[in-house]
C-alpha cells in the first residue's frame, strides 16, 4: 500500500511539473518584428559620397546596405564631367 501510494504523489507531482511547464500566461506580450528598412537609393547614396571625397577619405563600408537602383542611364553624367 505504501509503494502504491509513493507511486501517485511521484505522479501527481510529475503531472503539475508537466503542466507548469505548458501554461502560457495570458499576459506574454507577442514580439512585433518592426519592418525591414527602406532600400538605400544607389543614385543618392553615389551622389553623396562624391560630395563628401576628399584626398584623405576613408572607404565607405557597404556590406549590409540594400540599394534600389534607378533606370537612368544619365545619372551620373554631372560626376564624371
Amino acid at each position: 500500500m505504501e509503494q502504491h501510494k509513493n507511486k501517485m504523489i511521484a505522479g501527481t507531482l510529475l503531472a503539475l511539473v508537466l503542466a507548469a511547464g505548458c501554461s502560457s500566461g495570458g499576459s506574454d506580450t507577442p514580439v512585433v518584428m518592426p519592418p525591414p528598412p527602406a532600400p538605400t537609393s544607389f543614385n543618392q547614396f553615389v551622389d553623396d559620397q562624391f560630395a563628401a571625397t576628399a584626398d584623405d577619405t576613408d572607404p565607405v563600408s557597404v556590406d549590409d546596405v540594400d540599394f534600389a537602383f534607378d533606370e537612368d542611364p544619365a545619372a551620373f553624367e554631372t560626376l564624371l564631367q
